[in-house]
């Protein structure tokens, strides 16, 4: 009786679009099973500081190499060579976002550099249990990956994009 009810509930959201925080996902349902929502950018991500955005675009092409990977049940390596080129990124862009931080002496550095040690410290745990084997692993990563990609980039480095633009 759950199964059916599932399934009755993916073909009731089949193709429709989601708006969460104000970001469109695609939800897709195969018949045999859930193609993971895709991260669609969209100019309303834009915080206007042009590398950062830039970056936040890249992550999003990673982010959604990574749904791919686990909506396809790809094999275990390439899941561990997307998590690796993810956190791998990010830290990349974590620290030049900092630096822009630091060199426009953004007062809110402190409290951002915290949410990117916390992303960072998530991913690489969830990275190590994968690794580990653990079987469950997919839906948290997902859940995570998408919550926090979307919440970061809309309310806390849009306080960035703000300050930065007062300082034009």
């Amino acid at each position: 009786c759950q199964k059916k009810l599932e399934k009755a509930y993916y073909r009731h959201l089949a193709g429709r679009q989601q708006h969460v925080l104000g970001l469109r996902i695609n939800i897709q349902i195969q018949l045999v099973g859930i193609k993971m929502p895709i991260l669609q950018w969209d100019e309303g991500l834009l915080i206007g500081v042009p590398l950062c955005d830039e970056h936040h675009q890249h992550l999003f092409s990673l982010l959604n190499k990574t749904y791919d990977g686990f909506g396809a049940k790809s094999p275990s390596s390439d899941i561990a060579a997307l998590f690796h080129e993810l956190i791998d990124y990010a830290i990349y862009h974590f620290a030049a976002e900092e630096r822009l931080m630091e060199q426009n002496s953004f007062p809110g550095k402190e409290d951002h550099v915290k949410e990117h040690d916390y992303f960072s410290k998530r991913v690489t745990e969830m990275y190590m249990a994968h690794c580990d084997g653990e079987k469950h692993l997919s839906l948290e990563v997902l859940t995570f990956l998408n919550d926090w990609i979307k919440t970061h980039i809309q309310k806390i480095d849009a306080r960035f994009g703000r300050y930065m633009a007062c300082r034009r």
